[in-house]
């Protein structure tokens, strides 16, 4: 079983798959974690999305003065990004429905790119432009689409334990990994005490 709630909102390498995350099953109970506008916004904040203060001052009006319309947004972009993963899974041609919403909102959103002075020496920083709801929504669109291009669907899986549903990007180079962090790590300690119990 896993608890999403003690966990940093950055687990995985592609953001997308954090994001499926916000919505899971436990012991056949459907667990939502974003139930409200400002929470979506506060997830993408804690996520490192948009760094800039403007920008977050910006993304919390929109919480404020559009909640229904911004939760609508998130829910239908995690639907879509669930039909595409299946459909890698599947090995099928992308559902052309929800491959086009994708393609609409990568093209909505424009960034800029500038160089900037830190302690480790020049950056580039690139920055999205907010001139409408949907761009908030782009970083997500993008790490889905870096997903595709980089042909790693097959390192998304979902927990082998049968009460969770958390999908999580396996590193082993075998792709033997088989649980969600919070899984394997009940599943390694309770290995671990039949082990000493049997020692004992």
């Amino acid at each position: 079983m896993s608890d999403l709630s003690s966990e940093s909102p950055i687990q995985n390498k592609y953001l997308c798959v954090d994001f499926l995350n916000t919505e899971y099953q436990l012991k056949n109970t459907r667990v939502e974690t974003l139930t409200t506008a400002p929470q979506v916004v506060d997830w993408l904040l804690a996520c490192g999305v948009f760094p800039e203060p403007a920008d977050q001052a910006t993304l919390r009006a929109w919480a404020q003065q559009l909640p229904d319309a911004l939760l609508a947004l998130f829910y239908a972009l995690r639907t879509d990004f669930r039909q595409l993963l299946a459909a890698l899974h599947q090995q099928q041609p992308l559902p052309k429905v929800e491959l086009a919403r994708l393609q609409a909102l990568l093209q909505s959103g424009s960034r800029s790119t500038a160089l900037a002075a830190t302690p480790a020496g020049w950056q580039l920083q690139s920055r999205l432009a907010l001139p409408q709801l949907a761009a908030m929504a782009v970083p997500l669109a993008e790490s889905l689409a870096s997903l595709l291009v980089a042909g790693e669907a097959e390192r998304i899986k979902t927990c082998a334990n049968a009460a969770c549903s958390i999908l999580f990007y396996d590193t082993t180079k075998n792709q033997s990994r088989a649980w969600c962090s919070a899984c394997g790590t009940r599943a390694k300690a309770l290995r671990y005490y039949h082990k000493q119990k049997t020692i004992s």
